[in-house]
Parts: structure tokens; sequence; C-alpha cells
């Protein structure tokens, strides 16, 4: 057994399982190095820039049938593309 890397999981699990509950919640997740954790978005923080989007896109929504598209070129851990993606008709994680 690997144990450096058994004692990054758990660190990681446990760092998740209050900074972005939904995710830890997935059986099989494997966790990065503790620095892209500790600096990623919360999940509500996330949750946040979502509906904060959310509401600037109905806002300005001039046609319905316009498609919004999200470009994310921060390439950061996906925490906050993986919540406001969702608000979008497309998007692009680079």
């Amino acid at each position: 057994m690997d144990v450096p890397f058994a004692l990054e999981q758990i660190a990681g699990w446990q760092r998740a399982s209050l900074k972005l509950p939904d995710w830890a919640s997935h059986d099989g997740l494997i966790f990065p190095p503790q620095v892209p954790m500790e600096q990623c978005s919360s999940q509500f923080t996330a949750q946040y820039k979502a509906r904060l989007a959310q509401r600037l896109l109905a806002e300005e929504a001039v046609d319905d049938d316009s498609p919004a598209s999200l470009v994310d070129l921060t390439g950061g851990f996906g925490v906050d593309f993986s919540y406001m993606s969702r608000v979008f008709n497309r998007a692009i994680y680079m």
C-alpha cells in the first residue's frame, strides 16, 4: 500500500468534506495535493457565482433563443466552472 498517497487522500477528503461536500460525497474521487485544494473556490462560493451569472443572464436576455456561452480561461481546479457551466447553454474549460 502507498501510505503517503493514502494519507494524502484522507486529508483531501477531510478538506473536501468541508469545502466541497457535493464532490466529497462521490466514491472513487481522487483528491489532488493540498495546495490546489486550499486555493480552489468552495462549493458555496461557486454556487453563489452561478446564481449571480444566472441573474445577470436573465437581466441581459434579449432573445430567449440566443445561446449563452461561458469560457473559463483560468484553468484552475474547476470548481467555479462545474457550477457556473450549468446556467449556460455552452461552456468551455481551458
